[in-house]
């Protein structure tokens, strides 16, 4: 696929393709189906008086529009009690080892990719890794970030603003749905990529923060490619970030 063709339509399949056969050297790239996170409740004992804390933080979340960790604990802050399950509920990691598929860069079309994230089973989504596996067997990273910031006109501008400043490359910006998703031209090493984490983790809470931590824990990123929870489109290119 050429850089030169027209990316107005264009779905994340799409965006890998153009990413990767831009990348002569990488040889494959992984996906896999991790398993959805339980409800808070269920990952720790949770205490009459944390459900009261939770349905109050539920309640700011609503007129704020923060995450829902983060509104927790804002609340968590105003209350006279100390959250241990909470705590111990937010610390919940989910692996990424379950599901996996590889996909060989030179034979890599946007379409199987997409009919592969179709079969994704109902309640079950399909992820793609920034891992790169390389010709000389070294690893390199797809930049990725997940925005929070729910979509509208201006909310593509400011994502548009803070890529500009971080990355300052091209790239694609896709509308996820509710928010934004993240996928930089060209590949990097896990301590650029690291670096790129930090730095766009200063503008939480337009950027996920919570997604921030867990690629750090994987050290590599994950973003979804097929629809979620049978509701929502794939996401979609809304903006070409650096060529217009």
């Amino acid at each position: 696929m050429s850089d030169t063709l027209n990316w107005r339509g264009w779905d994340v399949a799409d965006v890998l393709e153009c990413i990767l056969r831009a990348s002569p050297n990488a040889k494959r790239i992984r996906t896999f189906r991790p398993v959805l996170p339980p409800p808070y409740a269920e990952r720790a004992e949770i205490s009459d008086m944390e459900r009261a804390l939770v349905a109050n933080a539920l309640m700011y979340r609503e007129s704020t529009g923060l995450p829902f960790w983060d509104s927790v604990f804002l609340a968590s802050g105003q209350s006279e009690i100390i959250p241990r399950g909470i705590i111990h509920a937010a610390m919940y990691h989910n692996g990424s080892d379950r599901g996996e598929a590889f996909f060989d860069v030179s034979s890599l079309r946007a379409d199987s990719l997409r009919r592969y994230a179709a079969d994704a089973a109902r309640g079950e989504i399909v992820v793609v890794s920034s891992r790169v596996e390389m010709l000389d067997e070294t690893i390199r990273h797809i930049p990725m970030i997940d925005f929070h910031i729910p979509a509208s006109g201006i909310a593509e501008r400011i994502v548009d603003a803070i890529i500009a400043t971080v990355w300052g490359k091209p790239g694609f910006i896709l509308c996820s749905g509710r928010s934004y998703h993240f996928y930089g031209d060209g590949l990097v090493n896990e301590v650029e990529m690291n670096a790129l984490l930090a730095r766009f983790l200063m503008f939480s809470p337009v950027v996920d923060r919570a997604w921030v931590a867990h690629q750090l824990l994987e050290r590599a990123c994950a973003l979804r490619i097929s629809p979620k929870n049978g509701e929502e489109n794939v996401p979609t290119v809304v903006i070409r970030v650096g060529r217009r």
